[in-house]
Formats: C-alpha cells, structure tokens, sequence
C-alpha cells in the first residue's frame, strides 16, 4: 500500500495527534498508513497541512480548535491564507478540502453558515458528518451548500441578531446587475467576506462583484487589505472599492448627501431580504430603496448636516420597493397614512385604482379571510380592503418619517 506523505509545519506538530492524523488520511485518501514530514514554514504561513498521495497534493485547512472561542475564527479565520497557498501552487492535481478540529460540541448557526459558504465554495468538508447543529432549521441543512444568493444572505442576517452591533458582511445584487459586497477586508471579518465573495462567484459566476470597505472606527482610518484576502479576491476578479463605508458618524464636517450605499446596507438589516414590501418581487435588479422622508426635501430642512445624513441612510425611512411601486410611491398616488397604504383615489380612474389594488400582494389575502361569499372573486372598487405596515417593521422613528412626508404633500 502506498504510504502518505504527511506535510505538517512546525507550529502544528503538537497540536494533531496521531489518531487525528490518521483520521484525517482516511478522511481524504481511504488509507491510515502515512509518515509525517516536519514543514519548517514559519508560524504565520496558516494552519493547514499536505498530504501528497501517490500523484495528488491535497491541501488540508485546519479549523480552530474549539468551536466556542469565536465567531469568526473557528471556520473562516484559517481558510484564505491556506487557499491563497493552494491557488499559488503550481501542481496541475491538486485538492483543497477542510478538516474540523472539533466535533464534540454542538455547533451554533454561525458555524453552520460557515460550512454552507465552504460547500458552496465547492470545498469538500472531510468530518461534516459528525457535526451536530445546536438548533435546526430547515434551510440550514449544514451538510449542503446554498441554493442561491438569497437564502444565504438570509442565514447572514438571521445571524445579525445575535451580534446586531457588529457591521457584518452583507451583499445584494444592484440595478447594475453586479453585486455589492459590503464588508471589512481586513483582520477576521474580511476573512469572512472572502470566503462569502468566493461562494458568491460560484453561485453567480456571469455577475462582477464589488467589495465596499465598511469602516466602524475613525473614517480617516482604514487597515490595510490583508494579503491573502486581496490574492484570492483578485484571483476571482473582484473589484475592491478604493473608498470606505463610514458607519463612525464621526464626520462632523459632513455635508448631507445620497448614499444609496449605506442606505441599502440599512434595509438589508431591517427587512432581512430584497424584495418588493407590496407586490413580494423579488428580482433583486428590479428592487429600489423607496425614502419615505425624501432626500431632497431633508436637505431642505433645518437641522444639522450630520443629524440629515443620518436620515438619509437610516432603515426606518423607507421601503425596498419595485420600480412600478416606487414610482407610484414618489407621486404620492401611494402614501401611508399611520400604519394604513393609503391609494390616492382623487388622481386616479377606476380602471388605474384596480390594478393598483390587484398588483398588492395581501389584499386579496386580507379580504378573502373576512368574505366567504364566492361571487366576490374580484374586488370592486367599494371594498375596504387594507395594506397595513407590519408591526416589526413600524418603528417610531418609521411612523415620524411617515408625518414628515404626509406634512409636505398635505401643504403642496
């Protein structure tokens, strides 16, 4: 039988054992029968080990060591500088595959999103089996990769309420047709928003990806992109945007402005998905941030540059809506009024007024629970059918954007 030669540097020979070398050769090559090669690499070269077997060099990522320590460095901490390793090896037979340290705790959702982001990488988990989730979800089956961009953002932000004061790597594809990545690129997030960049190039390999610095500390301020994140993000074409994301709020000197940016980051927090709040599309290039406060009348206002910029890009001010909507919105032919969508009846014919009401998603729903007569399968124009703002969503800063806007088109 041949013998696999085991690769393992320095800084790692105390660390595995030798059931868990074995275990791992079996894992990826079907053979327990290895001898180990010391690597005298250095400490700061990753933790990964190589296994050459036969004709193939097979390139191990360890993860960290217990599962507990932190949210991002037990799966995604090791992964960039060993896959820039792997990517930079010239071998025309290669393999990179990842090997978890600890599978004796259970393992909370941000692990098991870490693991659907690898597989969806196309990166072969060797022990995933033995994982055992801490809370189970149906869309968060760890042993799968995501099936697409929107159920995994959906796993990034249900993952936002349990650190809901960290700015984590959120994405979406724009009117472009690009998507926007914004994260850090540096220290454990940015290693994060590598590895999201990279399963997102594998789901949508036709679309560009752009990367937006965000920056929380000092916006004169920005830590340089560590070198294994920016290898493998030019490796998969990604553009790095030169500017930063300020969520400091430090700028004093700040004259108010669009940041569709910032904004849209915001309602990707509140809402939880792109898609249209009245009609349920969800053709992500379709779907707008519709201000409730508008732009151009908040900076007409009285108050300070900074206190503007901060409406301007808060999620409580708006809606993701579809161009038809946002459009009827901006005309005011659509309004809220409290809690209530209101159409405006005064400007509109009969005919314009149906359709608006059939292009809404619940109300069809809503009257149908009240009406168990089958002859209105169409509403006429005298129903009272309702669209109400959901309570989770109608926040007071929500309902105050409302009367500022109502105020302004009440005096025109």
């Amino acid at each position: 039988m041949i013998i696999i030669k085991v690769i393992i540097p320095t800084h790692l020979l105390n660390k595995l054992t030798d059931d868990m070398i074995k275990d791992i050769c079996i894992l990826s090559c079907n053979n327990d029968k290895y001898e180990v090669i010391e690597d005298k690499r250095g400490y700061n070269t990753g933790q990964y080990i190589k296994l050459l077997d036969n004709n193939i060099t097979k390139y191990i990522c360890l993860s960290g060591e217990d599962s507990t320590i932190s949210r991002n460095s037990f799966i995604l901490q090791n992964f960039p500088t060993a896959y820039m390793k792997y990517l930079e090896d010239n071998s025309t037979n290669k393999n990179f595959e990842y090997y978890i340290r600890d599978t004796k705790n259970t393992h909370p959702l941000y692990t098991i999103f870490a693991y659907k982001i690898l597989l969806t990488c196309d990166i072969k988990i060797l022990n995933l089996d033995r994982v055992k989730p801490s809370k189970n979800v149906d869309y968060l089956e760890h042993r799968t990769p995501f099936i697409d961009i929107r159920q995994m953002r959906k796993c990034r932000l249900d993952m936002q309420d349990r650190n809901s004061s960290n700015n984590s790597t959120l994405f979406e594809i724009t009117d472009n047709n690009e998507i926007s990545v914004y994260g850090k690129t540096y220290g454990a997030n940015g290693r994060e928003t590598t590895a999201i960049c990279l399963a997102l190039h594998k789901l949508e390999p036709n679309l560009p990806i752009i990367v937006y610095n965000v920056n929380e500390t000092d916006p004169s301020h920005l830590a340089s992109i560590d070198p294994s994140n920016k290898y493998i993000l030019e490796y998969i074409k990604v553009k790095v945007d030169k500017n930063t994301m300020d969520f400091s709020n430090k700028n004093k000197d700040v004259v108010a402005k669009r940041n569709a940016k910032l904004y849209h980051y915001n309602l990707l927090k509140k809402f939880k998905e792109k898609k249209c709040y009245l009609c349920d599309c969800d053709i992500e290039n379709l779907i707008q941030g519709a201000h409730i406060y508008g732009v151009a009348e908040i900076k007409k206002s009285s108050i300070k540059e900074e206190e503007k910029q901060q409406i301007i890009v808060d999620g409580d001010n708006g809606f993701w809506l579809c161009e038809n909507h946002h459009k009827l919105f901006d005309r005011n032919l659509i309004y809220f009024r409290n809690k209530d969508l209101i159409i405006n009846k005064s400007l509109l014919s009969y005919n314009q007024i149906e359709y608006i009401e059939e292009s809404i998603y619940d109300w069809p729903k809503i009257y149908e629970a009240f009406s168990n007569n089958k002859e209105f399968s169409k509403i006429s124009k005298n129903s009272n059918r309702k669209f109400v703002i959901k309570e989770e969503h109608y926040t007071e800063n929500t309902a105050m954007y409302i009367n500022k806007r109502n105020e302004i088109w009440d005096n025109k």
